[in-house]
C-alpha cells in the first residue's frame, strides 16, 4: 500500500532559521543581561560599607551585555558624606598608544583577571573632592525622592502592562539603572529595566520616575565632581547613559 502525504506549503529553510537564530539571541541576552546583573549582587565593597557606614546608595548600570558595571556610591557616616566611584572602565580603557605585544598582553591579561573579580576596596575606589555644600544638598535630594520606600520592578512588573488587542510594548536589549541601599541592617536592591523606555510608552509609575529622577541627580553631582576632580576635559557624562 502506498501511504500519500498531503502536499506540504512551501517554507524558505534559510528564513525559519533567521527566525530561531534571533529567537536564540533575544533568549541569551536577556539571560546574560541578569546574570551581569546578578554577578556582584554580594561583594566585599559592599559588605565594608554594611559595617563602617550608617547608609549608603550606590548605583550602576547595565547597557548591554558587553559591558561590566562601574558604580556610583554616595555614603553617609554621621555627619560626613562622601562620594566614591569604583570604575572596572579605568582598566578597559587604555590610552590609544603603540606599545610592544608583550607589554599589551601582559597589561590586558592583568586588568582583565581584575575585571573579573568582585569589587572590593582596592586602588579602583576613588573619593571625590567634593565641597561640603555640594553632598549635603546631594544627600538632601536623594532623601526628598524617598528612595529607601520606592517600588522597583521587582514590586511593580517590569516593562508595559498588555493591553488586549493592542502588540505588546517590549525591549529585549536594554538596560537601565540598579540601586543597592545599603544600611547596618542589610543590602537592599532595586532594578529598574529600560525605565527611560517604559516611562515613554506607559507614563505613571511613581517608583519609575523617582528612579529616573535619582539617576539624574547621581548624574549631575557626579559629572560636576568629575569636573572640579579632573579638569573639564575629562568629564563623566558619558558614563551616564541617557539611552533606554
Amino acid at each position: 500500500m502506498m501511504l500519500i502525504m498531503p502536499e506540504q506549503p512551501f517554507v524558505n529553510r534559510n528564513y525559519l532559521k533567521l527566525v530561531l537564530l534571533l529567537i536564540v539571541i533575544c533568549f541569551n541576552t536577556l539571560n546574560v543581561v541578569d546574570v551581569y546583573a546578578q554577578k556582584h549582587q554580594s561583594a566585599p565593597l559592599f559588605d565594608f560599607f554594611e559595617k563602617n557606614a550608617d547608609s549608603t546608595i550606590v548605583l550602576s548600570h547595565l547597557q548591554n551585555i558587553y559591558e561590566y558595571p562601574d558604580y556610583f556610591i554616595v555614603s553617609k557616616k554621621g555627619d560626613t558624606i562622601n562620594m566614591y566611584t569604583y570604575r572596572y572602565r579605568n582598566l578597559i580603557e587604555t590610552p590609544h598608544v603603540d606599545v610592544p605585544k608583550a607589554f599589551a598582553k601582559a597589561i590586558a591579561r592583568v586588568n582583565y583577571t581584575a575585571i573579573d573579580q568582585a569589587p572590593s576596596i582596592n586602588t579602583l575606589l576613588k573619593v571625590m573632592v567634593v565641597d561640603k555644600q555640594s553632598l549635603t544638598t546631594f544627600w538632601k535630594d536623594l532623601m526628598n525622592e524617598q528612595i529607601w520606600h520606592i517600588k522597583d520592578d521587582a514590586i511593580d512588573g517590569e516593562g508595559c502592562p498588555i493591553v488586549k488587542g493592542k502588540n505588546p510594548v517590549q525591549l529585549f536589549d536594554g538596560g537601565g539603572p540598579l540601586f543597592k541601599l545599603i544600611t547596618k541592617d542589610g543590602i537592599k536592591d532595586l532594578k529598574f529595566y529600560s525605565s527611560i523606555f517604559y516611562e515613554v510608552h506607559c507614563p505613571g509609575r511613581s517608583g519609575r520616575i523617582s528612579a529616573i529622577k535619582i539617576q539624574e541627580l547621581f548624574k549631575t553631582y557626579f559629572t560636576r565632581a568629575g569636573e572640579q576632580d579632573f579638569g573639564k576635559v575629562k568629564k563623566l557624562h558619558y558614563l551616564f547613559r541617557n539611552s533606554y
